[in-house]
């Protein structure tokens, strides 16, 4: 099902880190995990408001991001876990090169 977000605000899949087992080899129990705050783009409100305009974001469905690890609002739809986010918690967008440099 489709979902478009409303104003300034984004919904985000968290991206759940694999993190159960140190590097060392040591198992980490739930409660020393930190929530992952890397996530993917599922849907983007117009954009963010300035003057009475909608300015639009420079995010699309699809892309991964880095935002605040304990902001938002936990939205659950279809069994799926998401993360409704206003613009200014999501601080990086990850680039992909199209041509990498040789």
């Amino acid at each position: 099902m489709d979902y478009e977000c409303l104003g300034e605000q984004i919904l985000v899949k968290r991206i759940e880190a694999d993190d159960e087992i140190t590097k060392g080899g040591v198992y980490k129990p739930q409660v020393a995990r930190l929530r992952s705050n890397l996530g993917e783009v599922v849907a983007v409100g117009e954009g963010r408001m300035v003057e009475g305009r909608y300015i639009p974001f420079k995010l699309k469905a699809g892309d991964r991001v880095r935002f605040s690890r304990y902001g938002g609002t936990d939205v659950s739809i279809d069994d799926e876990n998401y993360i409704l986010l206003h613009w200014k918690q999501i601080y990086l967008r990850e680039k992909c090169d199209a041509h990498p440099s040789a």
